[in-house]
């Protein structure tokens, strides 16, 4: 498999400030920059933040959005989440916190974007029942069956969105001529077919998807990110109302893990994450024992090397 498939345009990186605006937006000329916030532990396992910023040039068009997301802004995203009833929100924080913990460092975010959740299928029916009920939703060409068929469920419309089998520099148009009238988009990377990832929307798109489209809730299935060449998990930390589902999977058992295998995590703004606490890891019978597996799991030393070469071997099993 050529591996322009599955990254094309690197992020380049520099410094700016952006200008306060609805969405922490700002509007210039020339490329998409996006400010973040990176995150350092300090002594009581709490994540704080110091600068940097990613950037991407030439959006369509001659946009240039600059885009700030920080815990205080998550206020100010295209989505409004439900809030959770007081005595569900946080159920089982103090359980899976040490879990949590250790997702967030793992994908360089803070605590309270990250909410980890018992199998993927709770984790797809909960963002589908709490962050998209009642919208109407452009479901991406390539999304696993089990989120699309969720959606449907809980969608007041749903539409398709094609863009796999599109040149190189016309995935982003495919994608804005699809999902601009929606309210929330899902969109699945890589696509994945007989354990091969055979197309992938690079980090250079998602921004300035973005950029260009600025109102609707971003979801995107990155289960199976390991398989993917350049990941889209930073970048979507980066951008406002942008909620990443996260899995570990047959890559992860086959390497050794099963402990986590069937583990499924949602990132994204605090406000978001806070509406689907009621359904995560910890508020369940049983879940001490499977938290605690799960983190003797990711603190063995060797588990990233044996990720890394079982996600080799499977992006090897791709045809060209």
């Amino acid at each position: 498999m050529p591996e322009s498939t599955l990254a094309r345009t690197p992020v380049e990186t520099s410094a700016t400030t952006a200008v306060a605006t609805p969405f922490n937006t700002t509007t210039t000329s020339g490329s998409v920059t996006v400010d973040r916030v990176a995150p350092s532990l300090d002594g009581l396992g709490n994540m704080g933040r110091s600068q940097a910023s990613p950037q991407v040039p030439n959006a369509p068009g001659g946009e240039t959005v600059v885009a700030s997301r920080t815990r205080a802004s998550t206020d100010a995203t295209p989505s409004q989440a439900p809030s959770a009833p007081p005595s569900e929100a946080r159920c089982g924080a103090t359980l899976a916190a040490g879990l949590e913990a250790r997702l967030s460092a793992r994908i360089s975010s803070s605590i309270d974007e990250v909410v980890a959740f018992a199998s993927p299928a709770r984790a797809v029916a909960a963002v589908a029942r709490l962050l998209l009920a009642g919208r109407s939703v452009a479901i991406g060409e390539g999304t696993p069956d089990d989120l699309a068929a969720a959606v449907e469920r809980s969608a007041r419309s749903t539409s398709r969105a094609r863009w796999l089998g599109a040149r190189p520099d016309g995935v982003l148009a495919a994608l804005l001529g699809a999902t601009t009238a929606s309210d929330a988009v899902v969109l699945a990377s890589p696509v994945v077919r007989s354990e091969a990832a055979t197309a992938a929307i690079t980090p250079r798109e998602l921004l300035q998807l973005r950029a260009r489209n600025l109102r609707s809730l971003l979801v995107l299935d990155l289960r199976d990110e390991d398989l993917a060449r350049t990941p889209l998990t930073p970048t979507a930390l980066l951008l406002p109302g942008t909620i990443a589902i996260r899995g570990f999977g047959e890559v992860w058992r086959e390497a050794g893990a099963p402990e986590v295998a069937d583990l499924a995590f949602v990132a994204g703004p605090a406000r978001e994450i806070a509406a689907l606490r009621s359904e995560a890891l910890g508020c369940g019978d049983g879940d001490r024992a499977i938290v605690d597996a799960a983190c003797a799991a990711l603190d063995r030393p060797d588990i990233e090397r044996r990720v890394r070469e079982v996600a080799g071997s499977w992006r090897g099993r791709a045809q060209p």
